[in-house]
């Protein structure tokens, strides 16, 4: 199998007592037999080489960090269209842009959830954001700043089997500078 670029949005990076650099993370990586390993901020996104397919990626990878960290790190993983193809999600109108204070944000999933979750999940919007689901993510638009959002994100997770959420805006750095 060919080569594919890979993004993978590490859960839990460098959050409370929890500190590794970025070069420690792109050794990691490499040394779970990835190629031209890169990282993007300080806050477990990775950008990478490799061969093997989604899942067995995704193994390699959580299983390897949990060993190298010491705890375990939840996988997000993407290819270079995936990526691409979040970056330029536009899901949200120009009024309800303008009506927001937030900045936008995406909800990165292991898998597309239900109905039943997502409707579960809008019950957990406070009001003046909105959610769009498309597939593997959610685009979310708070109304304000997450530090002052109700969403309640342990719910969120439990609803659709774990999250790592990053700004629209990180997704399109990512995409423009590495892939």
């Amino acid at each position: 199998m060919d080569e594919r670029r890979w993004v993978a949005f590490l859960r839990g990076m460098n959050l409370g007592g929890r500190r590794v650099t970025n070069d420690e993370l792109v050794g990691a990586v490499r040394s779970f037999g990835c190629d031209d390993v890169e990282a993007y901020q300080a806050s477990g996104n990775v950008v990478f080489n490799d061969h093997r397919d989604a899942d067995e990626l995704a193994d390699a990878l959580e299983n390897g960090l949990a060993a190298e960290l010491g705890y375990p790190v939840p996988v997000f993983l993407r290819d270079a269209d995936e990526v691409r193809a979040v970056a330029a999600a536009s899901p949200f109108t120009a009024d309800q842009l303008a009506s927001s204070d937030g900045r936008r944000q995406v909800v990165f999933l292991h898998d597309e959830p239900s109905a039943d979750a997502l409707h579960e999940v809008a019950a957990l919007l406070p009001d003046g954001d909105v959610l769009v689901p498309a597939g593997r993510e959610l685009h979310w638009l708070p109304a304000g700043g997450l530090s002052d959002n109700g969403m309640d994100l342990h719910r969120l997770d439990q609803l659709t089997g774990g999250t790592t959420i990053r700004t629209h805006g990180t997704v399109q750095r990512i995409a423009r500078k590495y892939l």
